[in-house]
């Protein structure tokens, strides 16, 4: 497993209290309002291995794939490719798309 240098934790905590403002402190699933140190990123694509590999590290950990979530909906958010194979191809291309502008 590849080792997350010190700049990609910065970015990625940065991501994290961005996104939990944006959501006005609250789960997007319950609306419970959540302290920063309980919320949690879900990742609507999931952060498998194998995915990360099909559709690149920039899509699964971009904020389009991410809802903020606490403990108890986080995988509410999840989007299995083997369920939901349309959905989950819909969403990476908007990322994708979004990302090459």
């Amino acid at each position: 497993m590849r080792k997350v240098s010190p700049e990609e934790k910065l970015r990625a905590y940065d991501l994290k209290l961005k996104m939990w403002n944006d959501a006005g402190c609250r789960c997007k699933h319950c609306d419970e309002f959540l302290f920063f140190e309980q919320c949690e990123q879900a990742h609507k694509i999931p952060k498998w291995g194998w995915l990360i590999e099909k559709y690149g590290p920039e899509i699964i950990f971009d904020e389009d794939n991410m809802d903020i979530t606490c403990h108890d909906c986080n995988s509410k958010s999840n989007l299995n490719p083997a369920s939901n194979p349309l959905a989950v191809e819909a969403l990476a291309a908007s990322i994708k798309e979004k990302l090459d502008r």
